[in-house]
């Protein structure tokens, strides 16, 4: 794998993570009871209500309208309270306790904290219906400084959206970075070239395992060079447990190994 691709695999890991911390920096300074708008621009919201709306009711207001097929006047179900010349809450659909809606204001709505009860017609105001905060800003800039997610913020949009992009990114990035290092891999045995996969300390020899075996011509007992990670040799090595793609050895501990080192097929 090139120096380049992998500077960028690690730098799209990185925004990754980044993403993934701004999406919980997100979830934990935000609320799901408070909805942020500018003055005179469309905000699309959705919020839980004490009690669940009633299927059959919304079947009867579709049925009046004549639209059993179409969006149901969810706006006769559903209303609010108290209520502004200078905003409005329009409900698009409901399903159990769950409704979604758009948030409607005037451009000289004033700025400021607004807080309505949402809750069913037919059950009335009550008590427990839930409370929500409509936040209204002056204009974008205000608007986008009220938010902690550094997405939110200078990007305008959810960090989440910004996860779900670079998934696929970084799904392709370790798929390539695996594809190269099998070519790597392959490309050092055809060369008579393995790395060590396994090195333990142990109380007189080191235990190695590396990456050539029976396909690449080891037998037990080969005699096989150590290199540095120059590819400089350093010392020999025994082969005592031969596998098709791998073979296990010990080596003296007073003798210079490390994980970055390769074990090699002498040359003739």
């Amino acid at each position: 794998m090139s120096l380049l691709n992998r500077k960028f695999t690690l730098l799209v890991l990185i925004l990754l993570v980044l993403s993934i911390i701004d999406t919980m920096i997100m979830a934990v300074t935000g609320s799901k009871y408070t909805f942020k708008a500018v003055a005179g621009k469309t905000a699309y919201i959705s919020g839980k209500l004490a009690e669940p709306v009633d299927e059959n009711l919304v079947k009867r207001y579709a049925h009046l309208s004549g639209k059993e097929n179409n969006r149901t006047p969810y706006d006769q179900i559903i209303t609010y309270t108290p209520q502004y010349d200078f905003l409005r809450l329009r409900f698009l659909e409901a399903k159990g306790r769950l409704w979604r809606g758009i948030l409607e204001s005037t451009e000289t709505a004033p700025q400021g904290d607004y807080v309505v009860a949402i809750f069913q017609k037919a059950l009335g105001p009550e008590e427990k219906a839930p409370k929500f905060t409509i936040r209204l800003f002056q204009n974008e800039q205000a608007y986008r400084k009220s938010f902690f997610s550094f997405a939110e913020r200078y990007l305008g949009l959810a960090p989440f959206w910004v996860t779900l992009v670079l998934l696929p990114l970084v799904l392709y990035c370790i798929f390539i970075t695996m594809r190269d290092a099998g070519k790597e891999l392959s490309d050092l045995q055809a060369k008579g070239i393995g790395p060590i996969y396994k090195l333990v300390k142990g109380k007189t020899d080191w235990e190695v395992i590396f990456g050539l075996g029976s396909r690449h011509g080891v037998h037990r007992g080969d005699h096989l060079v150590v290199l540095n990670k120059h590819r400089e040799p350093v010392g020999k090595i025994i082969a005592t447990e031969v596998g098709p793609e791998s073979t296990n050895a010990t080596y003296p501990l007073g003798n210079p190994i490390a994980p970055d080192y390769f074990i090699a097929i002498p040359a003739d």
